[in-house]
C-alpha cells in the first residue's frame, strides 16, 4: 500500500507516539526508532535485543528475527495494538479498525421513496429554491411540525444515511434550536452526493440550502457538510468517493475576508482546490443569500471565478518580492574572508549554527562576533549558562579594545555596550529554571535585541525526563528558526560535535534537525594537533542557504593572545571604539641640576 494514496499520510511524531503508547524502550539510529524488544515476539526465548525498528520518515516497520518476521505499517501498527494505539477515530473509522465502520445505525426501508410536504415546498420557494429541486432532493417536513425541515442525506447508492433537520421558526434570541441531526450513531456524509452526475468538479457548501441554491442555479455536483464548518467526521466516510473528483470548489460562508471551509479543505484534499473569491459575494453571506440578490448568474460565475489554491503556504512565484541578495541588509563578522562567503554577513531571520570542539575557541569566536554586532548597531542578548558572567565581560573587553587592558579602556568598553548588550543571569538563586524561549522574547520585544547568542544548545535546553532527546532537541531547534524568521533577528547557537574528527554536518551531536534547520553552519577547529600551531584555526563553511558557496578547506585564521581577536594572517588588530588617551609621562635629564618648581 502506498499511504500517500491513502487516507492516511504518515507523520514523523507517529512512530514516536507508538512507543509511548506501548510503553517501549526504544533509541534513535539514524532515520530508524530501533526498539529494545519487538512488541510482537519480544526478543523470542533469548530476547534478543534491537531487532525491531520503524522507519521514521516512512513509518514502514519489520522484526529481522526470522521466526518473527513482523513487518509492515502505522496502520497494521494501529490494527494489531488498537488496544494501546490509536491513529485518530478517522482514521480507525476508514480502515475499519475495531469494526467502526460496523458500529453505525441505518435505516430501515433505506432506499424508500421520501414524500415531499408541502409545507417544505413553500418555505424552500420563500427561498428562492424551486419546486422541482425540492422534490428532486427529497425535502421535507416532519409529519405534524410544519415548521421542522428534513433534509435527507444519502450516499452515492441512494441509500438514506443520515438526517439533519431546520427549524424554519427559528429566532435569533435562542428561544429555539435551529439545527439538529438525527439521533444516534449514523453515518455522516455530504448531502447531494446520490445527485451527483461525474466527478468532474464538486461544489461544496456550508450549508444544506446554499446547496440546493447552486443546484437551482444549474450548477452541477452541488453538496454540503452535514455538521458545519468545524465538523469533518463526514471525511473518512465519504473519502474514496471524494478522491475520485478532479477539483473541488469551496463555496463556504463569507466571514470578513475568509471564507469557511477554505483552509481544512485545501490541506486534506489531494487535488485541486478553488475557492471562491470574497468579491464575488457581492455582499452577501452565502450562496443562498447571492441567489435571491442577484440570481443563478451571479452563483455561476462565482463558481467558474473560483481562485486555484493548492495549499495554503503556497505562493504564487510571480508575486513573491523581488529581493536583490547583494542589497539584502547584512551585518559584518569582522573575518573578511567570510563575510566574501556568506553574503557579506549574517542576515535577519537566520539561524545560524557554530560548532567545534570543546576548547578549541568556539566560545572565543561567539564572544568576538557578539562585539562585532554591538559595532554594527545591533542590540544582543548572550545566554551563556556555564561561563561566568564576569569571564564573559573580561573577554569581550579585551576583544572591544585590541587588547588594552586599563581601567580607562575597561570604562571605555562599559559604555560602548551599555544597554546594548545583555547578558543571562546565571548567577540568580531563584530555583525555577525560566524558560529560555521567554527570555528570547522579552529581549527582543523589550529591549530591542537583534542578535541572540545561545552557548551552548546542551545547557539552554530545559530536558524534560520523559520525551525522548533527540525529539526535544528538534523541537528546541525548530522553535529558535521559527523565532528568527517570526521576529527577524539572527540567531546563533553553539552546538558540540560528536567524537571523532567528521566534517558532516550530521557529526553534530545530537538530532539531525539541528542542522537541518540551519541557515548556515560554521565550524570552528584548530588547524592541527601540532602545538606550534596552537593559535592557528580553520573557520569552515558546511552549510549555507544564502549563497550557497561551502568551504570544506577553511579559511585559515589565527588567535592573537593579548587582545583575544581571531584574525586572518596580516589583518591589524585594531580597538572597536576611539579609547581614551593615557597621560604622556616626561623624563627627566641626567643632566639636569635645577629643580623646574
Amino acid at each position: 500500500m502506498n499511504m500517500n494514496d491513502e487516507y492516511y499520510t504518515y507523520q514523523p511524531g507517529d512512530a514516536e507516539r507508538f512507543k509511548a503508547a506501548i510503553g517501549a524502550k526504544a533509541k534513535t539510529r539514524g532515520n530508524e526508532l530501533v526498539f529494545y524488544l519487538c512488541p510482537y515476539c519480544t526478543g523470542g526465548g533469548n530476547h534478543d535485543k534491537d531487532t525491531f525498528s520503524i522507519n521514521t520518515e516512512t513509518g514502514q516497520f519489520e522484526c529481522k528475527r526470522s521466526s518473527c518476521g513482523a513487518k509492515g505499517n502505522m496502520i497494521t501498527l494501529a490494527k494489531d495494538f488498537s488496544d494501546q494505539f490509536s491513529l485518530g477515530n478517522d482514521v480507525s473509522v476508514y480502515y475499519n479498525i475495531n469494526n467502526s465502520r460496523n458500529q453505525f445505525k441505518r435505516f430501515r426501508d433505506a432506499h424508500k421513496k421520501i414524500e415531499v410536504r408541502d409545507p417544505a415546498v413553500k418555505y424552500l420557494l420563500s427561498r428562492g429554491i424551486p419546486e422541482e429541486i425540492t422534490k428532486k432532493y427529497e425535502i421535507t417536513t416532519m409529519p405534524n411540525q410544519d415548521n421542522v425541515l428534513c433534509f435527507p442525506f444519502k450516499d452515492e447508492t441512494g441509500e438514506l444515511v443520515f438526517i439533519k433537520y431546520r427549524n424554519t421558526e427559528y429566532r435569533a434570541d435562542g428561544a429555539l434550536s435551529k439545527e439538529w441531526c438525527v439521533a444516534g450513531n449514523y453515518k455522516k456524509i455530504l448531502f447531494g452526493m446520490n445527485h451527483c452526475e461525474d466527478f468532474g468538479t464538486l461544489v461544496i457548501t456550508e450549508g444544506q440550502i446554499d446547496s440546493l441554491s447552486c443546484a437551482a442555479a444549474g450548477i452541477k455536483n452541488a453538496v454540503s457538510v452535514p455538521t458545519g464548518k468545524n465538523g469533518f467526521t463526514w471525511k473518512p466516510n465519504v473519502w474514496n468517493w471524494l478522491v475520485k473528483f478532479e477539483e473541488i470548489v469551496v463555496f463556504g460562508d463569507k466571514e470578513g475576508d475568509e471564507i469557511t471551509l477554505a483552509e481544512p479543505i485545501t490541506q486534506f484534499f489531494p487535488k485541486r482546490v478553488r475557492i471562491v473569491k470574497p468579491s464575488s459575494y457581492q455582499g452577501c453571506k452565502d450562496a443562498n443569500e447571492l441567489l435571491q440578490k442577484c440570481g443563478a448568474e451571479a452563483l455561476q460565475k462565482a463558481v467558474e471565478d473560483a481562485e486555484v489554491r493548492v495549499n495554503l503556504r503556497i505562493k504564487n512565484l510571480a508575486e513573491v518580492e523581488n529581493v536583490d541578495l547583494n542589497k539584502m541588509k547584512y551585518y559584518p563578522t569582522g573575518i573578511k574572508s567570510l563575510d566574501s562567503m556568506i553574503g557579506n554577513g549574517f542576515h535577519d531571520g537566520e539561524l545560524i549554527i557554530l560548532t567545534g570542539k570543546c576548547g578549541e575557541g568556539k566560545s572565543t569566536f561567539s564572544s568576538q562576533i557578539v562585539a562585532k554586532m554591538i559595532q554594527n548597531g545591533l542590540k544582543v542578548f548572550c545566554y551563556s549558562g556555564e561561563l561566568p558572567d564576569y569571564t564573559f565581560k573580561s573577554w569581550i573587553d579585551k576583544q572591544i579594545c585590541g587588547g588594552a587592558d586599563t581601567e580607562a579602556a575597561r570604562n571605555a568598553a562599559s559604555a560602548f555596550y551599555d544597554h546594548k548588550c545583555y547578558i543571562y543571569d546565571n548567577s540568580s538563586v531563584i530555583d525555577e529554571k525560566e524558560e529560555i524561549f521567554d527570555l528570547i522574547a522579552q529581549s527582543i520585544k523589550s529591549l530591542g535585541c537583534k542578535f541572540i547568542l545561545i552557548d551552548n544548545l546542551m545547557v539552554a535546553m530545559e530536558l524534560k525526563e520523559k520525551e525522548d532527546l533527540y525529539r526535544q532537541q528538534s523541537a528546541f531547534v525548530t522553535k529558535l528558526t521559527k523565532y528568527a524568521k517570526g521576529f527577524n533577528v539572527i540567531i546563533m547557537l553553539v552546538a558540540h560535535p560528536k567524537k571523532g574528527d567528521s566534517d558532516e554536518n550530521d557529526s553534530i551531536s545530537g538530532s539531525g534537525d539541528i542542522t537541518n534547520r540551519a541557515n548556515l553552519v560554521i565550524r570552528y577547529q584548530r588547524k592541527s594537533k601540532d602545538k606550534e600551531d596552537d593559535n592557528k584555526s580553520l573557520i569552515k563553511i558546511t552549510k549555507n542557504r544564502t549563497t550557497g558557496r561551502l568551504n570544506w578547506d577553511g579559511i585559515s585564521v589565527e588567535y592573537e593572545p593579548q587582545s583575544m581577536r581571531i584574525r586572518e594572517p596580516g589583518e591589524p588588530i585594531t580597538p572597536m571604539l576611539e579609547l581614551p588617551e593615557e597621560a604622556d609621562w616626561m623624563t627627566v635629564p641626567d643632566d639636569l641640576d635645577d629643580i623646574p618648581f
